[in-house]
């Protein structure tokens, strides 16, 4: 079963029509008629908008695609912490990684300057 099929019933099982999908994620009826017929595919910014709408996460639309060994490679060296904020992250739209980079550089600039006060710290105590 494809992603469309996966909207599609998920959309059902909450007796939403395809209209109302469309509202919510801010398309026409049409292109959630392409989705569901997988002839286009969402950009990750509808990606989460559809999952919002659909109460539901990426593991549910995507499970047939994802193969178990396929996520080990993809976990090597991370924990399940930053697997999620990682995926997460690859969900946010150009503004939302920006804010996130910003904020890591931010904080990264704040510990090098933290141990760059504790190696003068100890020399002076020296």
């Amino acid at each position: 079963m494809g992603i469309g099929r996966r909207i599609r019933d998920r959309r059902a099982e909450l007796k939403m029509s395809s209209t109302e999908l469309a509202e919510k994620i801010g398309v026409s009826k049409q292109t959630v008629s392409g989705y569901e017929l997988e002839r286009t595919y969402p950009n990750p910014e509808k990606l989460s908008k559809i999952l919002e709408a659909l109460e539901c996460d990426a593991n549910y639309l995507y499970q047939d695609f994802i193969h178990v060994d396929v996520l080990k490679r993809e976990r090597n060296g991370l924990t399940e912490k930053e697997f999620e904020l990682l995926r997460k992250y690859r969900l946010l739209n150009d503004h939302g990684k920006y804010v996130v980079e910003a904020l890591a550089d931010i904080e990264y600039d704040r510990m090098l300057a933290g141990l760059e006060q504790k190696k003068t710290e100890q020399k002076r105590s020296l």
